[in-house]
């Protein structure tokens, strides 16, 4: 479900064009990349990322599962995501605020995780 870049590009970038842009990466720890399965939303300066590090039954994954865990990312002072901050306290309304933008996005690209039980049991402990 995605959206034409031509106008921007052509520098007629629509008012209502998208401030955030959700991802998710479902391959947990595929054979080319060992990487855990996540997914995020990232802004023009901020990136937040949930690793849930479970396979979910997806091709070509593998079955290992690791603590889930999130990271938060300033990109206009950190580009290299070096520094995670998101244990810092003084972030708690941007992660508030990222999170929602994070959640309705989910539900915009009908990407709810309803029919994984495991993922339901990680967002009480995690979310």
């Amino acid at each position: 479900m995605g959206e034409s870049f031509r106008n921007n590009l052509k520098g007629q970038t629509p008012a209502n064009w998208r401030t955030a842009m959700y991802y998710r990466y479902w391959m947990n720890y595929d054979v080319n990349h060992h990487v855990p399965a996540h997914y995020g939303i990232r802004t023009d300066r901020y990136k937040l990322i949930f690793y849930y590090g479970q396979p979910l039954g997806k091709k070509e994954a593998t079955e290992a599962r690791t603590e889930p865990e999130w990271e938060l990312y300033d990109l206009q002072n950190d580009p290299t995501e070096m520094h995670n901050m998101y244990k810092d306290p003084a972030n708690k309304n941007l992660i508030a605020q990222l999170k929602k933008e994070l959640l309705q996005l989910k539900e915009k690209y009908e990407d709810q995780d309803s029919k994984y039980p495991e993922m339901q049991e990680i967002y009480k402990k995690y979310w």
